[in-house]
């Protein structure tokens, strides 16, 4: 018998406060349960239904169902591990939630929910996570926690990266990597380094992520770690930042991801304006025009640093109106139109307030690059109204990023 159906019958027990002996009074004997609920005997199929009937607890037994949901659960790890599509993953997921009764009753709730987590859990942007989904994953991930006795090798890693993802435990990371360094583990690891802005290892480790899934024929992941090594290599080595985008670009033009050829150029782009290099930042923008918020913000500061207000000011107007703009958007896009139109910004208190407000909030909801490409600005006002000691201790804190 499944051990897991086991655990699954004590914890079900142990909530509605049976005793042993009262619920498997009329089925077996008390010693013949706790063997069960330990997964030291092979109950069968009739005590089963029984245990479960008591419990109020639906038992699948539909071969025809069974074998179909493991064919999904197969198809998702492929989509995580081999195609690496966290949108397809979400997708069939949301697809298997909808018998969810069912599902929980069968061999495969363990792979279902620890699937379910990961696919929520599998953002470069984890500050983003909402509140509601990290509570439920808190809670979904203290109920399996009774059944680690009972997973298999796959399940257990991708409980342990989820708890990884969801306390940022770079201990956890070394873990789930020491029990499997395959391509997306490594992968995930490293880009998440990149998040904590520890580049240095995080080029290391994706190096690693991406030989690795060229060994194991997983494009989608070598594409994804080359791209994470170009973005760490934006604060490290120009050279080694061009190359890897470079190579990004090909396997991305080659898979058909155009959203990833773009990201490219504007991360180059960006790396450029960080140094002053404007025109050279404008020659990559232009180079693949895209409807996006961010795209507009760095139009917008290329054309203002160019000289170019008036176009500069059309495309905040653009930004605002595209799709998915949220408040924090409209805020970096609310402090360059301030610069825009105020002459005197650096010494104006709004302007000020506006910029120290946004660069709070960048630090704590996005990435740590961020808050480092309004770093200028930030310090560019500290200067004006003289406030040297601050500017200093501002560089101090940010200078750890390398």
């Amino acid at each position: 018998m499944d051990k897991r159906i086991g655990t699954y019958i004590r914890k079900a027990r142990i909530e509605k406060s049976y005793s042993q002996e009262g619920l498997c009074k009329g089925i077996c004997a008390v010693s013949y349960l706790s063997k069960i609920e330990l997964g030291q005997v092979h109950a069968s199929q009739e005590i089963i239904q029984m245990l479960f009937q008591r419990l109020d607890l639906y038992y699948e037994t539909d071969s025809a169902y069974l074998k179909e949901v493991k064919q999904s659960i197969e198809e998702c790890y492929h989509l995580l591990f081999h195609a690496f599509d966290i949108s397809k993953l979400k997708e069939k997921v949301l697809n298997l939630k909808k018998n969810e009764k069912r599902l929980s009753s069968s061999p495969f709730f363990l792979d279902f929910y620890l699937l379910e987590n990961i696919s929520i859990l599998m953002k470069k942007d984890i500050p983003s996570l909402q509140t509601v989904q990290e509570e439920s994953i808190q809670n979904s991930l203290h109920s399996l926690e009774e059944y680690i006795e009972t997973m298999d090798q796959r399940q257990y890693e991708l409980y342990t990266l989820s708890n990884a993802l969801l306390y940022e435990k770079e201990e956890l990371f070394e873990k789930v990597v020491k029990l499997n360094p395959c391509a997306f583990y490594t992968d995930v690891y490293g880009s998440w380094l990149f998040i904590k802005g520890k580049y240095v290892r995080a080029v290391e480790l994706l190096q690693r992520a991406y030989d690795n899934a060229l060994q194991e024929g997983s494009l989608y992941l070598a594409l994804d770690a080359k791209f994470s090594q170009g973005m760490c290599y934006t604060s490290l080595d120009e050279t080694l930042m061009l190359e890897s985008f470079q190579i990004a670009i090909e396997f991305a033009k080659a898979l058909q991801k155009e959203d990833l050829v773009f990201a490219a150029y504007y991360n180059i782009a960006t790396y450029y304006m960080e140094i002053g290099k404007m025109d050279v930042a404008y020659s990559y923008l232009i180079q693949y025009e895209h409807k996006d918020v961010l795209y507009a913000h760095k139009m917008a500061i290329c054309l203002e640093n160019l000289h170019k207000k008036e176009e500069a000011l059309i495309w905040i107007h653009k930004g605002r109106e595209y799709e998915n703009v949220n408040d924090l958007d409209m805020l970096i896009l609310d402090v360059v139109e301030y610069r825009l139109t105020h002459e005197n910004y650096k010494k104006d208190n709004i302007y000020i307030d506006m910029l120290m407000h946004t660069f709070e909030r960048l630090q704590k909801e996005r990435a740590k690059g961020f808050a480092y490409y309004h770093l200028s600005y930030v310090l560019e006002v500290l200067e004006a109204n003289r406030k040297y000691k601050e500017a200093y201790y501002m560089l101090k804190k940010f200078s750890q990023k390398f």
